[in-house]
């Protein structure tokens, strides 16, 4: 999925370096694109990885292309190592972290929507949004002051479960009536992740994605869950 959307970005190359030798113009591109968009280096480095993997793979997707391959080339494995050193000589950027008041804000706001209820699960379980919206309706089991979910499809850990009491006066209903209304065999939030940081960015402008995680992990922290138990999330 992510090979066949930086490929069909590749229709978006600026005019001026349609006539560069193609390596030379994606680095180009993609060095533009992260001075424009205020990208870390880790993210540069991610992404000319990815490309050259989909360039490598290009046949799989047109068949009737051939292999590019991106890494025999001195110019892309120099820019590719470049990125790679300025990011380890780079401090990582710390993601604002939400609070809870942010949670029920966008509850409110969204009238409990599925990008907020997503949001509302990531926060409870602290748990990496990616993995959130792969969760289908058989992984979510709400009890009356607790809810367990069953992270199946993830790409950081192997598959793990969480079990976290809820928040006093918190709505499951919605999530409920989400919840028995779903295919069992697809996704259960019809969302994406820019609908969850547009949400997200409407709340507070400094909030991404990551804040959700990091804010929640923190709330644990201060009510003095041992760190043996934080592990868990």
């Amino acid at each position: 999925s992510n090979h066949r959307q930086l490929l069909r970005g590749l229709a978006f190359l600026p005019r001026d370096l349609h006539d560069v030798a193609l390596d030379k113009a994606l680095v180009e591109w993609q060095c533009r694109l992260m001075k424009f968009k205020g990208w870390e280096y880790s993210t540069l480095h991610t992404r000319l990885a990815s490309i050259a993997g989909a360039l490598r793979l290009l046949p799989l997707y047109a068949p009737d292309r051939a292999s590019i391959p991106m890494a025999s080339s001195v110019v892309w494995s120099q820019a590719s190592k470049a990125a790679a050193q300025k990011q380890r000589r780079t401090l990582p950027r710390r993601a604002t972290p939400a609070n809870w008041s942010d949670v029920t804000g966008i509850l409110s706001r969204e009238n409990h929507s599925p990008t907020s209820l997503a949001i509302l699960l990531a926060w409870l379980t602290c748990g990496r949004m990616a993995d959130v919206l792969r969760l289908k309706s058989t992984d979510i089991a709400p009890g009356a002051d607790y809810i367990t979910v069953t992270f199946r499809d993830t790409k950081t850990r192997n598959p793990y479960t969480v079990a976290t009491a809820l928040p006093p006066a918190t709505n499951l209903q919605p999530l409920l009536d989400l919840i028995e209304g779903a295919k069992l065999t697809s996704p259960l939030f019809k969302t994406s992740a820019p609908a969850v940081a547009r949400a997200l960015k409407a709340e507070r402008q400094a909030l991404t994605q990551h804040s959700l995680r990091r804010g929640a992990l923190q709330t644990l922290a201060r009510a003095l869950v041992p760190s043996t138990a934080l592990i868990d999330f």
